[in-house]
């Protein structure tokens, strides 16, 4: 089974990082987007706004899976058996238009 984990803060959830998970959805068989709790970031929206308007968007896919996580993403990884670690390139953390009203 090809697990991986899409590591992010997600404050907002964006159309890239949509676009990135429904690509991912055709590499492997399940999919955590792994929300990081930083003490240290201040965001937008709490922890359970974001894990709720995820969890929303991909209600119909029973392959992914919206979780949070302390720690090193890698240990995360490692505790779910994930192979692959997805992530963006810099210049796509820059605003991009959000995805439904609630983020």
């Amino acid at each position: 089974m090809r697990t991986a984990i899409f590591p992010g803060t997600f404050d907002p959830f964006t159309i890239g990082h949509d676009a990135l998970v429904r690509r991912a959805l055709s590499l492997v068989d399940d999919l955590y987007i792994a929300i990081g709790i930083n003490t240290e970031k201040r965001t937008m929206l709490t922890l359970e706004e974001r894990m709720q308007c995820i969890s929303t968007l991909y209600k119909d896919e029973s392959r992914i899976h919206v979780v949070s996580y302390e720690g090193l993403t890698t240990d995360f990884a490692q505790s779910i058996g994930a192979q692959f670690i997805l992530d963006v390139l810099g210049e796509y953390r820059s605003p991009m238009p959000q995805i439904g009203e609630c983020v």
